[in-house]
């Protein structure tokens, strides 16, 4: 029960306290299910009747009809037919007339190439002369190398010989040079059997001149060459 005295906060406690009482208490009878009752019914059961005990015959298929072989001559016949029908074709469909099929054209075989001309053998080569020189100073252990390549450069490039044949021969050709260069005294040392081409040598001594002046450094008054000149040719 709620006094006076009792606070707010306990009376609305108690208050919910009795309503879930309460509502536990009432609840279940109004949810009951029904209670269902089941009546038993008799039932007499009767017996069926017996059955027929006919037998029943097995009935077999027929036998599948046998084709009637064809005579062995209208089958080869009719074979014949057949393949010369393969060999023609039909021009018109209705008056089931026949042509026989044209025959592939044979390709015509090209005549081989004519072989080529054997290749032209190329013609021996001629050999051709060959000329070569070779200096030597008349003073031994002469140190002014450059000066004899002057003077054999000079002279090699106005030395021309031609001969027809084979030859290989030497000429030897001596001359002085003064202080300024110029030649003198010039002679054939050593021939070479053959007057044109000792010639030919002493010429290219006498256009080659005059060379440079002698080296300062060079003590003598003159400077005396022994000048070779080779020609080689096989005809």
């Amino acid at each position: 029960m709620i006094t006076p005295g009792m606070s707010l906060k306990k009376a609305l406690l108690l208050s919910l306290v009795f309503h879930i009482i309460f509502i536990i208490t009432t609840f279940p009878r109004f949810h009951r299910k029904p209670v269902q009752y089941w009546m038993a019914t008799p039932v007499e059961l009767v017996s069926l009747p017996a059955a027929d005990t006919a037998v029943t015959q097995l009935v077999k298929p027929a036998a599948p009809a046998q084709e009637k072989k064809e005579p062995i001559k209208e089958k080869k016949a009719i074979e014949k037919k057949a393949k010369a029908k393969k060999d023609v074709v039909a021009i018109n469909p209705k008056k089931k007339k026949y042509e026989e099929k044209p025959q592939p054209l044979l390709k015509e075989i090209p005549p081989p190439a004519p072989a080529a001309p054997p290749a032209a053998i190329p013609a021996p080569i001629a050999p051709v002369p060959v000329q070569s020189t070779v200096i030597r100073p008349d003073v031994n252990d002469f140190p002014f190398l450059y000066y004899l390549n002057i003077i054999q450069k000079n002279v090699s490039a106005n030395w021309n010989f031609a001969y027809e044949g084979t030859v290989h021969q030497k000429v030897v050709v001596f001359f002085k040079i003064d202080k300024n260069g110029k030649i003198y005294d010039s002679e054939v040392e050593k021939s070479s059997g053959i007057a044109f081409l000792d010639q030919s040598a002493l010429r290219a001594v006498l256009l080659a001149s005059p060379f440079p002046p002698l080296p300062n450094e060079y003590d003598g008054a003159f400077l005396g060459i022994h000048f070779g000149f080779e020609f080689k040719n096989e005809g």
